[in-house]
């Protein structure tokens, strides 16, 4: 499935409200260092397999998944998250590792650096870069190590929030996280070591973001 569309109109979203409403000084990014927040997201994503490799040949795109996340902000609009994403995927054509993986689980932990950017009232964008681990697993062997393959790369992503309330801690958010695998993990002949190791994917996620007010480092003084 070709997701151009959506990548587009998630492009639409972010410039259509950056423009649409007024800045606001008040409403920008946080501009004090003593200040830090985090935010907790919720939610699911399609998971779709890009390229000439291992994962994109063997199984079916287009699979719904659960994700994960926590963010922390701890400098003004810098801060730094861990995801957990797992999508279930079927094997599209039964040449590849025959049976064993027939029915398979992909689970993606990414560890990242955040960049956030304030566009409109309500509006936000972030950006990510990072570290990810996926894990292949034969599905009738989740809870045990047999039948496992293990993928380590890089990670990146752009995702769009918009709050439903004016204390900004309630919303709903959509985006892209694309990650692209360097590891020689999977030991193969040299001929399939890059076709193996070297997946590249991307899941566009849809997410409920549940975001807490700006806490200080320091205590605050006391009225008398």
């Amino acid at each position: 499935m070709d997701h151009s569309k959506l990548i587009a109109l998630i492009f639409i979203f972010t410039t259509s409200f950056s423009f649409g409403q007024n800045l606001n000084a008040s409403n920008k990014a946080v501009e004090n260092d003593s200040l830090f927040h985090y935010e907790l997201l919720l939610g699911t994503g399609i998971f779709e397999a890009v390229g000439d490799n291992f994962i994109h040949e063997a199984y079916d795109g287009n699979d719904l998944g659960f994700n994960i996340g926590f963010n922390f902000f701890f400098y003004k609009n810098l801060g730094i998250g861990i995801h957990l994403k797992r999508s279930e995927l079927d094997l599209a054509k039964d040449n590849f590792l025959g049976s064993r993986f027939h029915s398979a689980r992909i689970s993606t932990h990414a560890f990242f650096g955040l960049y956030k950017l304030k566009l409109a009232r309500k509006l936000e964008l972030r950006t990510s870069l990072g570290y990810s681990l996926s894990t292949l697993k034969n599905r009738k062997n989740t809870g045990n190590n047999d039948y496992k393959l293990n993928f380590n790369g890089l990670t990146g992503g752009v995702f769009v929030q918009y709050f439903f309330n004016k204390a900004e801690n309630l919303g709903i958010g959509v985006g892209i996280d694309y990650n692209y695998n360097l590891s020689d993990r999977v030991r193969t002949s040299n001929q399939y070591n890059d076709f193996v190791n070297q997946n590249q994917f991307y899941t566009l996620n849809f997410m409920l973001v549940i975001k807490s007010e700006a806490l200080s480092y320091y205590s605050r003084p006391q009225n008398n």
